[in-house]
Order: structure tokens, then C-alpha cells, then sequence
């Protein structure tokens, strides 16, 4: 756990499972947390589909599902709650009875 006052270190501090950082800002106002519920990790998006892992990162890969990229480098991926929402509704059939 962080525990220098980030104000002068400008290290990331850990709310939650979500890192936020003041990006070198020099003032007392604090970061503020990022929604947790608006991106998912795969292994959370492959809960809520009721699939597995590999099936999800073949969505992302086939651009199925839409992710964002957290981070430096490649990132790490998160799949926004209205992507999910989005393939959910493309998929879904209405069965009506006549």
C-alpha cells in the first residue's frame, strides 16, 4: 500500500482496484476514482456473458467486443459496460408467441 502523501511524490495511489494519479499536479485537490463498473476486465466481461476467457479475447480480437487500453505500452484491456450491452443486444432474438 502507498503510503507517502502523493502531492509530493507524484506516484500512483491505490483507491480500491483502480490506480489514479494527480499527473504531476502540485495541489491539495485529490484524484478522483475511476467508475469501477464501467470497465471491465476480461475475466469480469466473461462473467457477465456467462462465457469463458478465450472466447471473450476472440470476440475482442474479431472486434465483436470494443475495448479500451489502460496503461502504457500495448495497455491493459478493458471492455466498457456499453460494449458489452451493445454485442448482448446484437445477439439477443425476441421470441414472440402468436
Amino acid at each position: 500500500m502507498h503510503t507517502c502523501d502523493e502531492s509530493r511524490c507524484g506516484s500512483p495511489v491505490i483507491k480500491g482496484s483502480v490506480v489514479a494519479s494527480n499527473n504531476g499536479r502540485s495541489g491539495k485537490e485529490p484524484s478522483k476514482p475511476v467508475n469501477q463498473s464501467v470497465l471491465n476486465t476480461v475475466a469480469e466481461t466473461a462473467a457477465k456473458l456467462r462465457c469463458s476467457v478465450p472466447t471473450v479475447r476472440r470476440l475482442i480480437k474479431s472486434g465483436e467486443l470494443n475495448i479500451v487500453r489502460i496503461g502504457q505500452g500495448r495497455g491493459l484491456p478493458r471492455v466498457p459496460d456499453s460494449s458489452i450491452k451493445a454485442y448482448v443486444q446484437r445477439h439477443t432474438t425476441c421470441s414472440s408467441s402468436s
